[in-house]
């Protein structure tokens, strides 16, 4: 027990100390797209959408997720990890404030599957990376820190997209959403560890660094 919370406390250390992984987590918890996922949701069904159309629209977006998900090995192993995520950020958050105009089921199911398309890759990059620079013995907890991290604001989602319908409507609350990943775009951008990570071939080499 005593060996377990050694390691623990010492995997979240590593965490927290090492810059890269730090920096190179930095726009994760910003990001507002599942904020204006379930915003869209939220407003179709208040559109009197039947739960088959919201349901098909979910089921396209998964569909993009799952194609993006076998075009991401081929992107990690050729394409710079920096490059992926600043970029697969950048479309997001351009989708994002395309679903702003969009009202058709059909056409926010094809904007929707461009806003999720590249996540995949931007997932693949950012823990692939995070899984070779973290010692194996501390991986486990160090990868439940920085799940805490990237995935903290998740459940506030439905909360402010639903407080934001009741109040200020369905294209204002979109634009916050919009305005969250062009942060998150912009923390990116703005960290130069993150856009130096290399392609995956030289993961290691260049966590050795740090």
């Amino acid at each position: 027990m005593i060996v377990s919370e050694r390691i623990h406390e010492h995997a979240a250390e590593h965490f927290i100390n090492d810059r890269m992984l730090r920096r190179a987590n930095v726009p994760r918890p910003v990001g507002g797209l599942p904020h204006a996922i379930a915003t869209v949701i939220y407003a179709l069904q208040q559109q009197g959408h039947s739960p088959v159309t919201i349901g098909l629209l979910a089921t396209g977006a998964g569909i993009a997720m799952l194609l993006g998900a076998l075009l991401a090995p081929l992107l990690v192993s050729r394409v710079r990890a920096g490059t992926i995520i600043i970029a697969g950020l950048l479309v997001s958050t351009v989708g994002v404030f395309g679903l702003i105009p969009v009202h058709a089921p059909i056409w926010l199911a094809v904007v929707l599957g461009a806003v999720v398309f590249f996540i995949p890759a931007v997932n693949a990059a950012l823990m692939g990376y995070f899984m070779v620079a973290t010692p194996s013995p501390m991986l486990g907890r160090a990868n439940s820190a920085a799940a805490v991290l990237g995935m903290g604001a998740m459940p506030l989602a439905p909360l402010v997209a639903g407080v934001g319908l009741s109040f200020v409507g369905r294209e204002a609350t979109l634009i916050i959403g919009a305005a969250l990943c062009a942060v998150s775009v912009i923390l990116a951008v703005s960290t130069r560890p993150l856009r130096a990570l290399p392609a995956e071939s030289a993961w290691l080499a260049h966590a050795a660094q740090f």
